[in-house]
């Protein structure tokens, strides 16, 4: 039997490569995920006549498919993944333009948004590819620029990478300005620390400065069209607090996620909140198991709860940093960064959203919130974080010659 039990234990120790703390965020993360969507999903449930066990029965196989991927990623011999990688990212940045387009003009809509696009039967939000691809090449770029030959080149290799950074920015912006803002800020962030000239990430600061006075002009003084007039009162309400200035729907939203958070604080229900499957806001908040569900996990599991979630998200970015310094060339250093500094920021906007600290943005709870296609995406960037803990030392200039 002990020995069967050592056999076990090298084959799972054979195949679970990388770093064993981020995979334990991220089983617990799953953990938590399906508990809060089985809870969450009741009324859903009653609205469309089915069985909460069937949305949490197909949530599980989006879950498990994403370990799978997980699996599949961290096992790609490293030389071989990011040799791919380098040659790949361009052209995944090129095929984000039309994919975009695509969304903006026949993508499906709600709220006069259109972010979802169905292939193969398969519906899935284009800005969760994007983000990851975007990473990717900017941080393939910022490796390029540190190994320019000349001055010239540098420069030039600078500008192309902002211009596509800006143009991805720009096409997801229409339809969702919090992941837009998001995506550039965590770009902007790489950069800053990428050993780019000063002289330069200051004209940058000073062309963003500029954009942003830019966008602040045409959401309050522009045409009150498409997602503009939301954006307005968005904004308007949070910095105003006042009911009045936001429509009665979005009041809603976030007043019955205040009142969920309240439920489970210490004062109402103590530090474990009012237990599993007890959340009284799910029957009546929109989308408690999807952009609100850390305030069905708050209400549920409490103060203690809530911290521990939010724990794990820094945690994996601690983790990712600390992969990162072990690194010997810049593009993995740079993309196991950018990809835990996406999950992590997405986490405090959703967490903040709930506790009221943010405007409503939409943004879901990376590997929590109910999804399909977006858990496989996350999956990706977990894997690709796994992989470069196990393979981080190897320099960019063997990994170009990999066969």
């Amino acid at each position: 039997m002990d020995n069967l039990k050592e056999l076990i234990k090298s084959k799972f120790a054979a195949e679970i490569k990388g770093d064993k703390i981020i995979w334990a965020v991220a089983v617990f993360l799953a953990i938590v995920s399906m508990l809060a969507v089985y809870s969450a999903t009741g009324t859903l449930a009653f609205k469309k006549g089915g069985s909460t066990l069937h949305y949490l029965f197909r949530h599980g196989i989006f879950v498990v498919a994403g370990f799978f991927v997980m699996w599949l990623v961290q096992r790609v011999q490293g030389k071989v993944l990011i040799k791919w990688l380098n040659i790949l990212s361009p052209f995944l940045v090129y095929a984000s333009v039309p994919l975009l387009l695509f969304t903006l003009v026949s993508g499906a809509s709600l709220n006069s948004a259109s972010r979802w696009i169905s292939i193969m039967g398969f519906t899935f939000q284009t800005s969760d590819f994007v983000k990851p691809a975007l990473i990717i090449y900017v941080s393939t770029m910022l490796a390029n620029i540190k190994n320019a030959s000349n001055e010239v080149e540098m420069r030039k290799q600078f500008w192309i990478m902002i211009g596509w950074i800006a143009i991805i920015c720009a096409l997801i912006m229409p339809a969702n300005l919090s992941t837009a803002v998001m995506l550039y800020a965590i770009c902007l962030l790489l950069i800053f620390i990428g050993e780019v000239k000063m002289e330069l990430v200051m004209k940058l600061l000073g062309l963003t400065a500029a954009a942003g006075v830019l966008v602040l002009l045409l959401i309050f003084f522009g045409p009150q069209v498409g997602r503009v007039a939301t954006w307005k009162a968005r904004i308007e309400r949070f910095v105003s607090n006042d009911p009045n200035a936001h429509d009665a729907e979005e009041n809603f939203q976030a007043d019955r996620a205040k009142m969920a958070v309240v439920g489970g604080s210490l004062v109402v229900s103590g530090p474990f909140g009012r237990g599993p499957g007890n959340s009284i806001q799910r029957h009546s908040l929109p989308h408690p198991y999807s952009d609100f569900i850390y305030a069905i996990i708050i209400e549920e599991y409490g103060f203690l709860g809530g911290l521990l979630v939010m724990f794990a998200y820094f945690t994996l970015f601690f983790r990712a940093i600390k992969c990162a310094i072990k690194c010997s060339s810049m593009f993995p250093q740079m993309m196991v960064i950018g990809l835990a500094l996406s999950m992590l920021i997405q986490a405090l906007f959703n967490m903040g959203v709930a506790a009221g600290a943010f405007p409503v943005t939409g943004q879901t709870l990376p590997f929590v919130s109910m999804g399909g296609t977006s858990i496989l995406f996350v999956s990706v960037m977990f894997g690709l974080i796994l992989n470069i803990t196990v393979n981080g030392d190897i320099p960019i200039e063997t990994a170009k010659k990999a066969k």
